[in-house]
């Protein structure tokens, strides 16, 4: 099947890109289909069985969730498409990468792994913040002759701080992200 397009004008839906939304013809209703026309902003559109507006223009409300897992969302019966961009009464889609599944209610044991994971987790961020770099910590690395003055170290020394302020954020970065990968 090709993926779906809105109609609607400004609107860039695609279930290629956003399998959460869902997409809906136009009524058979005269009445009620000249009514999304005219609130789509497009009252001389001809349309064919693929025209469709996504779900982003319903309120909530509107929306009915399927009845059976695997289900299509319906409109209710005489809804209208009333959220556009031009009208400021736009809804965000919901990203994807962002949707929490539903919580299967066996996971006891995998709740008590998380929590120990966590547990670890803030022991570890605490190590790290504990964590200190002598102030001499490379300095060997930048003397590149055997004789060198106060100034040589005034000289190096910044350097050294960018560095370890560096190698800190790569650290909490790193803890960041497994952190985030375990939750």
């Amino acid at each position: 099947l090709p993926p779906n397009t809105c109609c609607v004008p400004q609107c860039t839906a695609s279930s290629k890109y956003n399998g959460l939304l869902s997409f809906h013809g136009f009524p058979s209703d005269p009445d009620l289909r000249r009514q999304w026309l005219a609130n789509i902003r497009r009252d001389k559109l001809k349309l064919t069985q693929h025209t469709k507006v996504c779900s982003l223009h319903f309120t909530p409300d509107q929306l009915l969730q399927p009845k059976a897992a695997g289900g299509r969302r319906v409109v209710s019966r005489g809804a209208v498409p009333v959220l556009f961009s031009w009208s400021h009464r736009s809804v965000q889609p919901p990203r994807a990468g962002l949707r929490r599944p539903d919580k299967p209610a066996n996971l006891d044991g995998a709740e008590n792994e998380n929590q120990k994971l966590k547990e670890d987790m803030n022991a570890l961020k605490e190590q790290a913040g504990e964590l200190e770099i002598p102030p001499s910590f490379g300095l060997q690395r930048f003397y590149t002759h055997t004789v060198h003055t106060p100034q040589d170290d005034r000289n190096v020394l910044p350097q050294i701080r960018q560095e370890h302020v560096f190698s800190r954020c790569c650290l909490y970065f790193i803890l960041s992200f497994i952190f985030l990968i375990t939750e």
